[in-house]
């Protein structure tokens, strides 16, 4: 009988052994490997290299298409450190004279990283409303996005 229990033991033994070296390795490939530093980030809070003024010297954020569906961003970081962004924005509508907050829907999630953006690099985002709005929303309008910096965009149309 103690034979059994041994051997189960030792069985046991070798599975958890195996376990966590893959465990290891997965961790190290995703440190060596990933081009996302995973930080917490909420939903009020905007992450930046250093202070404003390099995000404002350095980091343009251009609209290249809106519509009742999605957006393209282009952000392109000038200067010459790595910037690290998270994917918190917020929208803002003009209606009546007035910049007016749009509401995120009840499970809007975001996630709690951070990207990198390489000095003298840019890259192209696409946000899909519907991920974190009511898309009834998104209609023929003016609108803001701030994220790094404030950029204003037109929906002309539902395409």
């Amino acid at each position: 009988m103690s034979k059994i229990f041994l051997k189960v033991k030792g069985d046991e033994l070798v599975i958890r052994r195996r376990i966590w070296i893959y465990i290891f390795l997965i961790v190290l490939f995703n440190i060596i490997y990933s081009d996302t530093k995973c930080i917490a980030a909420s939903k009020d809070s905007y992450v930046t290299y250093g202070n404003k003024s390099y995000t404002k010297k350095y980091i343009s954020v251009k609209v290249i298409s809106a519509n009742s569906k999605k957006i393209k961003i282009k952000l392109k970081n000038r200067g010459n450190k790595t910037y690290l962004y998270s994917e918190v924005f917020k929208i803002r509508k003009y209606k009546k004279g007035k910049w007016r907050k749009i509401n995120y829907r009840k499970d809007a999630k975001f996630a709690k990283c951070l990207y990198k953006l390489e000095p003298n690099d840019s890259k192209i985002i696409k946000i899909a409303w519907k991920k974190y709005f009511d898309t009834e929303d998104f209609k023929r309008g003016k609108y803001k996005i701030i994220w790094m910096s404030n950029c204003s965009f037109r929906i002309k149309n539902d395409n």
